[in-house]
């Protein structure tokens, strides 16, 4: 199978760092794209990375890979990996594909073979691997994780709708195994929406429903060409290239599925250093006293 490239399209404006790692180069380097260096966010993101480099065996490459990574993806960030799995592997996970249409929210499959299923746990072991090493997380020993052979297409721009406390984050992590690109748009990350767009986010968050997410009204509002996520050219264009693994933060990356075609999604929730919750976020940057917030409350047992 011939050796594929991630192609990244970054938009100045904004915040969002992409770092990609080739796995099967010889080096493995890191090549990082969009830290800004205007004194905002990206400056201070600039500003760490320079903490990061130092000696290393590879000249140009951090000392601590692991903190470097660790470091983009809670910017936040896309961290990607191309070539990640073995030939064999990705064919396996092909038998599966399908050429029926997902609508946004539908089911991810409609059942799965069983040597289809074999594979997708074989990628998973792979993918925790690849995840183990790349951010050095001490990870839970399950995760969810989802095989979706189906094709999907102009999803709405969102941030993920499910709760996670403060103190922890998912780690999502996207494995394309289709024999095409799988393309996303990424917009301003949730930090951006609560800083550049204040004013935005505090009116379409004021009338807030007792336990809804803010990435509610801020996805409905989108799709009008309203709100933070209403600029539908203010986006980073990737192309994931078939066995390319990605790892962002759905609840802070803002993404939008252009279209794909068989992908597995595995997640973990690992604690989170920067506090980088929506709830955190918007208490930081003062959007949460101006609006109608309140968790949803926890399960009954």
């Amino acid at each position: 199978m011939a050796l594929n490239e991630t192609k990244v399209e970054l938009h100045p404006s904004l915040g969002t760092p992409v770092a990609r790692i080739d796995n099967r180069a010889t080096n493995r380097g890191i090549t990082t794209m969009g830290i800004a260096t205007d004194g905002g966010t990206g400056g201070g993101a600039m500003a760490g990375l320079k903490r990061l480099f130092g000696k290393s065996d590879t000249p140009g490459q951090p000392k601590d890979r692991q903190a470097h990574m660790r470091f983009i993806y809670e910017t936040p960030g896309v961290v990607v990996i191309d070539n990640a799995l073995d030939d064999d592997l990705i064919d396996a996970l092909r038998i599966g594909l399908s050429d029926k249409a997902r609508k946004f929210k539908d089911k991810f499959n409609e059942g799965v073979d069983a040597e289809v299923g074999k594979a997708t746990v074989r990628a998973v072991e792979e993918i925790t691997k690849h995840a183990k090493e790349v951010f050095g997380y001490d990870l839970p020993p399950s995760s969810d994780h989802s095989y979706r052979p189906m094709i999907s297409a102009e999803e709405p721009m969102h941030f993920d709708t499910y709760h996670v406390e403060c103190g922890m984050m998912p780690l999502m992590a996207i494995l394309n195994f289709a024999p095409d690109e799988r393309k996303w748009h990424v917009g301003p990350n949730f930090i951006e929406a609560c800083e550049k767009y204040k004013k935005d986010t505090i009116r379409l968050l004021q009338n807030l429903k007792e336990g809804e997410s803010p990435s509610v009204p801020m996805r409905v509002a989108g799709v009008k060409g309203d709100g933070p996520l209403g600029d539908h050219n203010l986006v980073h264009k990737i192309e994931f290239a078939p066995n390319t693994l990605w790892f962002a933060n759905p609840k802070i990356i803002s993404h939008q599925l252009v279209y794909g075609r068989g992908c597995v999604i595995n997640t973990w929730l690992v604690p989170d250093p920067s506090l980088n919750s929506q709830k955190a976020i918007m208490e930081r940057t003062g959007v949460l006293e101006k609006v109608n917030y309140t968790p949803p409350q926890p399960a009954a047992a």
